[in-house]
């Protein structure tokens, strides 16, 4: 009983200093004057990215959460317009990731990344230079699908 609450109270420790971290290290950025170079807007932006850098790195909630949070803060306290906050959407190159690994994901859900790795190491061979180059051509094999 008495180990339990004291993990508890540990535990409970170990968040709040991550929980002041989180919030300390940001807050600090208020202590730099701001100049013609460092300017309030730049302020602003370090302390929202770092402080949703740092709710990512400690983990406190899911990353989709931070990562909406984001832009929206960007929006919010008026660092920049809608059409630079937004415009890295409007490439190709973020929709392509979510579709890499939305198939990826299919891949690893259906067997399908397994059953190519099984199938190289089969016809490759075993040890340690087989299975090394197994892995090479199983990661080329997926790459062209």
């Amino acid at each position: 009983m008495e180990v339990s609450i004291r993990k508890k109270t540990q535990i409970n420790t170990v968040l709040v200093i991550k929980w002041l971290l989180t919030v300390i290290i940001p807050a600090s950025f208020l202590l730099i004057p701001s100049s013609e170079i460092f300017t309030d807007r730049m302020r602003l932006f370090l302390i929202i990215t770092i402080f949703s850098i740092m709710i990512i790195a400690f983990e406190f909630m899911n990353v989709m959460i931070p990562s909406i949070f984001l832009p929206l803060a960007y929006l919010l306290f008026n660092v920049a317009p809608s059409e630079v906050v937004y415009s890295a959407w409007s490439n190709a190159l973020p929709w392509m990731f979510i579709a890499v690994f939305t198939i990826a994901n299919t891949f690893e859900r259906i067997g399908l990344i397994e059953r190519i790795a099984y199938w190289c190491v089969v016809k490759i061979g075993g040890g340690f230079k087989g299975l090394a180059i197994s892995v090479l051509a199983a990661g080329l094999i997926l790459s062209l699908v």
